[in-house]
């Protein structure tokens, strides 16, 4: 979808490199979010709870002086215990759906590309519009070098063998912008 950043630009750690496209995953986390702030279901199980209770009450004092059988005030308890347990129920999915939406947020944020280090973009191999998949063969968007250390693999002239050993010191020139020489 985007791409912050160009070759030769300096980056620090945790800036943001590219952006792919995440509409859907922007979707699903919005979906998410909203089911994990619903309270009607909540708030329907306590209400039918309430009412449950109250004709439960009933039942039974009116199954003690015989005005009902004893059936419908077993009715009425069972009545009372199913939306209890749709309160419970309820309370599960709100809880899912907050999984879920930290999920979803989790899967957003892998859309968004962050320098690992401070460093500098050494190469450009993606455009926005360009097709990347996530998980299949993987195609690189950026190569983003890091300078502290730096580590550098030289080819030399012939010339050069013998003169050079480990522990010499010698100078390198890049083509950056800023500071182009490190001994």
């Amino acid at each position: 979808d985007k791409v912050n950043v160009r070759r030769g630009d300096v980056v620090r750690k945790g800036q943001v490199l590219a952006q792919l496209d995440a509409r859907a995953e922007a979707a699903s986390a919005d979906l998410a979010r909203y089911k994990s702030e619903q309270v009607g279901p909540t708030r329907m199980a306590e209400s039918k709870i309430e009412f449950a209770r109250k004709k439960y009450g009933r039942r039974k004092d009116m199954a003690a002086e015989k005005l009902v059988s004893p059936q419908d005030r077993d009715d009425a308890e069972a009545e009372l215990r199913l939306a209890e347990a749709e309160l419970v129920v309820a309370k599960d999915n709100k809880q899912i759906a907050r999984y879920e939406y930290q999920q979803q947020s989790a899967l957003l944020a892998l859309r968004t590309i962050r320098s690992p280090f401070d460093g500098v973009v050494a190469d450009q191999l993606a455009y926005p519009g360009e097709v990347i998949e996530l998980g299949g063969t993987k195609k690189t968007i950026l190569k983003v070098a890091q300078l502290d250390p730096l580590r550098v693999h030289v080819i030399l002239p012939k010339e050069a063998f013998g003169r050079i050993s480990i522990g010499s010191t010698v100078d390198i020139s890049t083509e950056m912008k800023g500071k182009n020489r490190y001994v």
